[in-house]
Order: C-alpha cells, then structure tokens, then sequence
C-alpha cells in the first residue's frame, strides 16, 4: 500500500477534528479521539517514508510539510491537552488539513539526486522542525489573542466566544511556547555548524538572524516589556517570516551550489 494513503487517512481526520457544533464531553472526546487518529495515521506515514529512504524524510518540499505540521500536531496535542486549550483545535486542525492538502496535490514528491544524510544533518533537522512545530502553534496563538481581542473590544460577545481562554492565558501560553520553540532553534542552530554543507554559511546566518529576532521578542515578552497585543502580533510575523525564509532557502541556496 502507497504510504501517501495513510497521509490522505490523516487529512480525513484532521478534517473531521475541526467541526465542533457544540461544547460538551461527548464533542469533546469525539474531537480527540479523530485528531489522535490522524496524529497516528500522520506518523505512520513519516515512519513508512523515513524506512523506504533509510533517512530522516527531509528530502524535499512534500516531505518537509509533512514533518513541520506532524511537529505542530505533536505540539498541540501535549499543549492543548495540558493547558486545555480545545477550541485553539478550530484554528489548528484546518490548517493542518489545509497544509496536508497542499502537500499532497501540489507539493514536489520527487526524489532527491543528491542527498547525503549524516547524523549532523538530521539532529539539526530534527531540532529545527521541532521549533517549528512550538513556534507554529505559539503563532496560532497569538491569532486567537488577536480575534479575541478584537470581537472583545466591539463588544461582539459571541457565543463561542465564552468558552475560549482568557486572554492572559492565551498570553501566559504562547510566551510558554516561544520560549520551548526558542530553546529548540537554539539547538538547532548549534548543531548546524556541524552541516556539512557548502551552503551553509547561508543557512546559519539566517538561521541566527531568526533566532536572534526570537530572543528579542521573548526576552522583552518575560520582563513583561511587551504586551500581550504585541507578542502576539511578534509571534506571528516571526514565523510567518521563518517559513517564508525556509522556503526561500530551499530554492535559492541549491542555484548557488
């Protein structure tokens, strides 16, 4: 069997995770149960991929979504669970079915030419997408800071609105996860000096560039120099920018080798 089925299982359940028409245990449960069920669907197919390569599945733009939003699934389903943040699944569990999506029907699934896995590579790989992965659902949090913010500031009281966390919660949480996602970079722009790679001196420097921008945020965030409006919008745009540079990076750095 294809292992880009269990990919597809995995898209169906997330899908299905996302619909919450009422708030009550049974939703509840049900909501975890399908996002479970795809995390494992998820990983199934990344240990499937990972066996056929003989590597970390990191090859090439396919692979790499898929890794990044099992990370934010990983993420999210310690995080949400521990700090009972349910409903932040109605923004994450779309957006995992949308990215999932994209890469299944557009992303390149083709096989690498040149790839020279190492140890090096993947620990740096592995941090980094780890990163990825607490920093993505930190930038979910800061959007749910926002919306929030925004209905309570014109008084628009909806309904669902009641049962989602306050907003110093919502606050307390997200710099939790930048710091976990500032750690993770950390470790993984230390282990990248040990990349053997032509390129590399490229991808360190925006790498540290990022990580750089990170600490500022997080450090002025802690010492409360930051409010909550703003490390919100912050956590956004630094990872809206992190993805953009990965990508970019992918496509510039091998035109230079």
């Amino acid at each position: 069997m294809d292992e880009r089925i269990w990919l597809w299982c995995a898209v169906i359940a997330y899908s299905i995770s996302s619909f919450r028409p009422r708030r009550n245990n049974f939703f509840q449960r049900a909501n975890f149960i399908f996002f479970a069920v795809a995390f494992l669907c998820h990983t199934v197919f990344l240990a499937l991929r990972g066996k056929e390569l003989r590597h970390c599945p990191i090859s090439n733009e396919f692979e790499v979504t898929a890794y990044i939003a099992w990370s934010i699934a990983l993420v999210y389903l310690v995080v949400g669970r521990l700090y009972r943040l349910t409903l932040i699944g109605w923004v994450t569990c779309p957006l995992l079915s949308l990215g999932l999506g994209w890469a299944l029907l557009v992303a390149s699934d083709q096989k690498a030419q040149v790839y020279l896995p190492g140890y090096a590579l993947e620990l740096h790989a592995g941090f980094c997408i780890l990163a990825y992965g607490a920093l993505g659902i930190a930038a979910i949090c800061g959007g749910v800071f926002l919306i929030q913010d925004r209905l309570l500031r014109k008084k628009l009281h909806m309904g669902w609105l009641a049962h989602l966390p306050s907003l110093s919660d919502v606050t307390r949480v997200n710099r939790y996860l930048l710091l976990c996602g500032w750690i993770l970079l950390s470790a993984g722009v230390a282990s990248s000096f040990f990349v053997d790679s032509a390129a590399r001196g490229i991808r360190v420097a925006w790498f540290v560039l990022i990580w750089l921008s990170y600490a500022i945020v997080l450090v002025a965030a802690l010492r409360s120099r930051l409010s909550g409006w703003k490390t919100a919008v912050a956590s956004i745009a630094l990872y809206l920018l992190m993805v953009g540079t990965f990508w970019g990076l992918g496509h510039v750095v091998p035109a230079l080798r």
